[in-house]
């Protein structure tokens, strides 16, 4: 019999996940050429819907999150939606059959998929094509990880100035790796797991890429070009602005499309580059952190990371920073803003280039509200912007 394996990638969120899955579609083709097909059923590269099909019926809010970005809004739709991609993804794994691998990828099993009758659903839509499964995830240390979603939660209007404390609390399941391993384990086998550390030190030649096609099993990757850094993290500047932006946002109780625009483009803008110090949370509250999962990661280590344990070293200030030290003035935030603001409203100017104004009236209505509390010199110079693409 022909062994053919499907090789599920889980993430998990913030271990290079994104990375992961440029590298799989820049290389699609000489993937292919190797025997690996890359599921591309209704998404090329994060394979939302794999784990859409999982969900069960009545998701939970974070579930029904991801499942509107598949325009999936109430249980009847979903079901239907579920039948209409089992069809879909049994068509594209019979007509894919003489491929002998299938790799999925997606970071979302690790935070949308809650309980065993989920995951072995994913596994039942692949036994009748799949004979060996090979279930891969990083794991990266609690305290880090958090750390991390901080950066994300800026990105989305997020207020918090502890880094620690900006997404979720630590008795959160998100952050429980053992009852995760375990909930795959039991579907797809302990064989069939393979956990690696999030720790540079730990990849193979210390590289991600070249240790995840080793985990694909491919040793020939002089064809394989790898793809830039995905999701560089936000300098300090880039921060505090956002912080800024968000904290003026939440003030006037408005989150429209301006504010997801803005805050886009203050995360990817290449002029924030001003060497100011990033929030951090100080080496005693990542030690607190990571005290809640000492047992946990006692027993993940003896029972499934084969003698490797999360790095102990602590990259951070031995003492409590003062959060408000090394932060930019309100003056300087402002005028920042403000440039950035009018860039963007450069970007409409040039898109609405064959209409006599901008046609979005809420938008001008939103800019007015950000900038109301803006210094006379900044709410002028937007003013005669606004005023100039909307008479």
């Amino acid at each position: 019999m022909l062994m053919k394996t499907a090789y599920i990638h889980i993430g998990t969120e913030k271990t290079g996940s994104t990375s992961i899955q440029q590298l799989l579609a820049n290389n699609r083709n000489t993937l292919s050429e190797l025997g690996y097909h890359v599921a591309n059923i209704q998404y090329d590269d994060n394979h939302l819907d794999f784990v859409a099909y999982c969900i069960d019926r009545f998701p939970n809010d974070q579930q029904q999150a991801l499942l509107s970005l598949v325009n999936i809004n109430d249980p009847i739709q979903h079901l239907r939606w579920k039948e209409a991609f089992k069809l879909k993804a049994e068509q594209q794994l019979s007509n894919t059959r003489q491929i002998k691998n299938l790799v999925i990828t997606s970071e979302h099993f690790h935070s949308r998929i809650k309980n065993v009758s989920e995951v072995n659903r994913l596994q039942q839509l692949l036994l009748p094509h799949y004979n060996k499964f090979k279930v891969i995830l990083y794991l990266r240390r609690q305290d880090q990880l958090a750390a991390s979603l901080f950066n994300e939660a800026l990105k989305y209007g997020g207020t918090c100035r502890n880094p620690l404390q900006a997404s979720h609390k630590p008795s959160s399941p998100y952050f429980d790796y053992l009852n995760l391993v375990e909930m795959w384990a039991y579907v797809f086998g302990k064989e069939n797991l393979s956990i690696r550390l999030f720790e540079k030190s730990q990849f193979f030649e210390k590289s991600l890429y070249k240790d995840f096609l080793r985990e694909l099993d491919i040793s020939d990757t002089k064809n394989i070009d790898e793809p830039p850094k995905a999701n560089i993290a936000l300098n300090g500047y880039q921060q505090h602005l956002l912080l800024f932006f968000n904290e003026i946002t939440q003030r006037h109780g408005t989150n429209g499309q301006l504010h997801k625009e803005l805050r886009e483009k203050i995360a990817s803008s290449n002029t924030l580059k001003n060497k100011t110090e990033g929030f951090q949370a100080c080496k005693s509250e990542h030690t607190q952190f990571l005290d809640y999962f000492t047992e946990m990661n006692r027993a993940l280590e003896k029972k499934w990371l084969k003698g490797n344990f999360f790095s102990s070293s602590i990259d951070s200030a031995d003492t409590l920073r003062t959060r408000i030290a090394n932060t930019p003035s309100r003056e300087n935030l402002e005028d920042a803003l403000t440039r950035e603001i009018l860039a963007y409203l450069d970007i409409k100017e040039q898109s609405y280039s064959n209409t006599p104004q901008l046609a979005n009236s809420k938008l001008v209505n939103d800019v007015f509200d950000v900038t109301s509390l803006f210094n006379n010199k900044n709410s002028a110079l937007i003013r005669s912007k606004i005023e100039k693409i909307h008479p």
